[in-house]
């Protein structure tokens, strides 16, 4: 955002030193904004609340390495939810910078669920609904970091034909099992996060 905004100075005083009619520059101004909007296209999310305490207790351990980590600021945290067969289900949590959090997504198809904030770190919910974590909202928000699916896939769709090779990127993960209203950690390492 920031970047566009100093684009955008830099292209008005060039079109004011130019001497550009008054009409035709707001013209300008018009098209070069909706341009920016629709590049950037994003959608709302479904607002979550958290139900269970242990995850917010599990959470609130994850801020705290968090804060350790100097390489960790502008971040958002990861929820993967993947109910099992069996009356447990695998929690994976992740942090990831919000400037790759498009790059991250630009090949996953796990659902979105949606949000929640948790001591100010947002945290993107993915995969499963589980009612024994999260109580869903009516109410829906749009965070400027993370793009709708469309997009994302439009911006595959739009590449060169030649085949880029594979990007392996995993963050470090937290792995849990929610079982009987419990939370347990499993492991924590290079796992995948999201499919």
């Amino acid at each position: 955002m920031s970047q566009t905004i100093s684009i955008s100075n830099i292209i008005t005083k060039k079109l004011l030193q130019s001497k550009m009619k008054r009409n035709d520059f707001k013209f300008f101004l018009l098209i070069f904004s909706l341009n920016s909007c629709l590049a950037s296209k994003t959608c709302p999310i479904n607002m979550l609340t958290m139900k269970n305490e242990n995850l917010i207790t599990v959470l609130n351990d994850i801020h705290e390495q968090r804060l350790q980590n100097e390489e960790w600021k502008n971040v958002v945290f990861v929820l993967k939810i993947s109910n099992s067969k069996t009356d447990s289900t695998k929690l994976r949590v992740s942090i990831i910078n919000k400037n790759d959090i498009a790059w991250y997504l630009r090949d996953k198809l796990d659902n979105t669920v949606g949000f929640f904030v948790n001591q100010l770190d947002t945290v993107l919910v993915f995969g499963d609904y589980s009612n024994g974590l999260l109580n869903l909202t009516e109410k829906k928000k749009t965070l400027t970091f993370v793009p709708c699916k469309e997009t994302i896939k439009e911006n595959i769709s739009q590449k060169d034909k030649i085949a880029e090779p594979p990007v392996s990127f995993e963050p470090q993960v937290w792995e849990y099992i929610f079982s009987q209203n419990k939370i347990i950690f499993k492991e924590k390492g290079m796992l995948n996060l999201l499919e």
